[in-house]
C-alpha cells in the first residue's frame, strides 16, 4: 500500500508484453504496476468474494477454516479491490506500466525500411548495442488484452470500482495508440488485434 498515493500497488512484475522486463538503464529487472496485472488481480479479488458470497453460511465457513481466511483477509481483499493503482496518461489512455509515457518513441517506418520484417525487434535492438526497454513499443498486445478479455461495460464497471473515470469514447483512442506501437510478433497477435478491432469499430468489421 502507497500511503501518498492512497492505493494498492504491485512492483517488479513483467506484463504480457515480452519485450519490456525493466527500466531504462536499471540494474534489477521488473516493472511497477503493469496495468494489465493490476487491473487483472482486481478481477480475481471481485471475483473470489463473489464467490464466497454464493455459498452458504456453512460451506462458506468451511472453506475459510480449510484455507485460513480470516474476516480481516476478506476485508482487505476487498480494499484491494477498490483501491488498486492504474496508470493512465494523455487522457484517458491506459499505461502499459508506470512510467511508460517517459519512453522514447521509435522510428517505425524507419525501422522498416531498413529491416523489413520487424517482428523481433528486441533482436535487431540487441544487434544495435540498444534495448526495448527504451522505447514505447510491444511484441504482443499488454493493455490490449483489457479490451480482449472484458466487454467496454465490465471494464468500466472494474473502473468504477476503483474510482477512476472511465470513457467510453477513449476505448477506440486507447486500441489505436498500441496496435500502432505492437511489432506483432508473437503468433497471438494478429488474432488478438483483430478482434480487439473488430470489437472497437463494428460496422466497418
Amino acid at each position: 500500500f502507497d500511503d501518498a498515493r492512497g492505493r494498492y500497488e504491485i512492483r517488479g512484475v513483467m506484463g504480457p508484453d515480452e519485450f519490456h522486463d525493466g527500466y531504462p538503464d536499471a540494474t534489477t529487472p521488473g516493472l511497477n504496476n503493469n496495468a494489465y496485472t493490476n487491473i487483472m488481480a482486481v478481477w480475481v479479488l471481485c471475483r473470489a468474494l463473489e464467490v464466497l458470497e454464493l455459498l452458504s453460511e456453512v460451506r462458506r465457513a468451511e472453506l475459510a477454516a480449510r484455507l485460513g481466511l480470516s474476516a480481516e483477509e476478506l476485508a482487505r481483499w476487498d480494499d484491494i479491490s477498490r483501491k488498486m493503482f492504474v496508470p493512465l496518461h494523455d487522457e484517458g489512455i491506459i499505461s502499459q506500466f508506470e512510467g511508460y509515457e517517459t519512453l522514447r518513441e521509435l522510428d517505425w517506418e524507419g525501422y522498416r525500411t531498413r529491416y523489413g520484417n520487424i517482428q523481433r525487434l528486441d533482436l535487431i535492438l540487441e544487434g544495435e548495442n540498444d534495448s526495448t526497454n527504451q522505447y514505447k513499443l510491444s511484441k504482443q498486445p499488454d493493455v490490449l488484452m483489457l479490451f480482449y478479455l472484458f466487454s467496454a461495460d465490465a471494464l468500466g464497471e472494474l473502473f468504477e470500482r476503483l474510482g477512476y473515470a472511465f470513457e467510453y469514447e477513449t476505448i477506440p483512442r486507447n486500441i489505436a495508440y498500441y496496435a500502432d506501437r505492437s511489432s506483432k510478433g508473437s503468433t497471438l497477435s494478429q488474432a488478438v488485434l483483430g478482434w480487439v478491432l473488430a470489437r472497437s469499430d463494428r460496422q466497418r468489421a
